[in-house]
Protein backbone atom coordinates (compact mmCIF):
# COMPACT_ATOMS: atom_id res chain seq x y z
CA UNK A 1 0.00 0.00 0.00
CA UNK A 2 2.64 2.36 0.90
CA UNK A 3 4.73 2.05 -2.38
CA UNK A 4 1.29 2.22 -4.29
CA UNK A 5 0.57 5.66 -2.44
CA UNK A 6 4.33 6.51 -3.10
CA UNK A 7 3.77 6.15 -7.10
CA UNK A 8 0.52 7.86 -7.30
CA UNK A 9 2.27 11.24 -5.26
CA UNK A 10 4.94 11.55 -7.97
CA UNK A 11 3.03 10.83 -10.87
CA UNK A 12 1.16 13.80 -9.37
CA UNK A 13 4.48 15.71 -8.28
CA UNK A 14 5.13 15.29 -12.04
CA UNK A 15 1.87 16.12 -13.64
CA UNK A 16 1.51 19.29 -11.39
CA UNK A 17 -1.58 17.95 -10.37
CA UNK A 18 -1.28 19.72 -6.77
CA UNK A 19 -4.92 19.74 -5.72
CA UNK A 20 -5.21 16.23 -5.81
CA UNK A 21 -1.71 16.26 -3.75
CA UNK A 22 -4.29 18.43 -1.39
CA UNK A 23 -7.15 16.32 -1.15
CA UNK A 24 -4.58 13.04 -0.64
CA UNK A 25 -7.76 11.62 1.89
CA UNK A 26 -9.17 10.72 -1.35
CA UNK A 27 -6.29 9.10 -3.15
CA UNK A 28 -6.45 4.99 -3.10
CA UNK A 29 -4.38 3.61 0.27
CA UNK A 30 -4.15 7.02 1.60
CA UNK A 31 -5.78 6.02 5.33
CA UNK A 32 -2.97 3.36 5.32
CA UNK A 33 0.16 5.41 3.68
CA UNK A 34 -0.56 8.55 5.81
CA UNK A 35 -2.04 7.73 9.17
CA UNK A 36 -1.02 10.74 10.26
CA UNK A 37 -0.40 14.39 8.27
CA UNK A 38 2.79 15.11 9.85
CA UNK A 39 5.18 14.00 7.91
CA UNK A 40 3.15 14.43 4.84
CA UNK A 41 2.06 18.55 4.96
CA UNK A 42 5.51 19.57 4.57
CA UNK A 43 5.56 17.97 0.80
CA UNK A 44 2.64 20.16 0.33
CA UNK A 45 4.37 23.28 1.53
CA UNK A 46 7.24 22.98 -0.76
CA UNK A 47 5.59 21.55 -3.96
CA UNK A 48 2.99 24.86 -3.58
CA UNK A 49 7.09 26.63 -4.32
CA UNK A 50 6.74 25.43 -7.60
CA UNK A 51 6.61 27.64 -10.63
CA UNK A 52 5.17 27.63 -13.76
CA UNK A 53 7.89 26.44 -15.96
CA UNK A 54 9.71 24.66 -13.29
CA UNK A 55 10.25 20.87 -12.92
CA UNK A 56 10.80 18.68 -10.54
CA UNK A 57 13.80 16.78 -10.10
CA UNK A 58 13.64 12.95 -7.45
CA UNK A 59 16.94 13.01 -5.58
CA UNK A 60 15.88 9.89 -3.69
CA UNK A 61 13.68 7.27 -4.10
CA UNK A 62 13.47 4.80 -1.86
CA UNK A 63 12.00 3.33 1.50
CA UNK A 64 12.81 2.66 5.47
CA UNK A 65 11.51 -0.62 7.03
CA UNK A 66 9.75 -1.59 3.95
CA UNK A 67 6.76 0.75 4.21
CA UNK A 68 8.11 4.14 5.38
CA UNK A 69 8.79 6.91 1.92
CA UNK A 70 11.47 8.61 2.16
CA UNK A 71 11.23 10.36 -1.17
CA UNK A 72 13.06 13.48 -1.59
CA UNK A 73 13.15 16.09 -4.60
CA UNK A 74 13.74 19.61 -5.90
CA UNK A 75 12.17 22.04 -8.02
CA UNK A 76 14.38 23.92 -10.53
Amino acid sequence: MARAFDETAKDLIITNRHDALIQYERLEFASAAVPTNDHYLPLLYTIGLQQPGETVQFLFEGFQHANISMRCFRIG
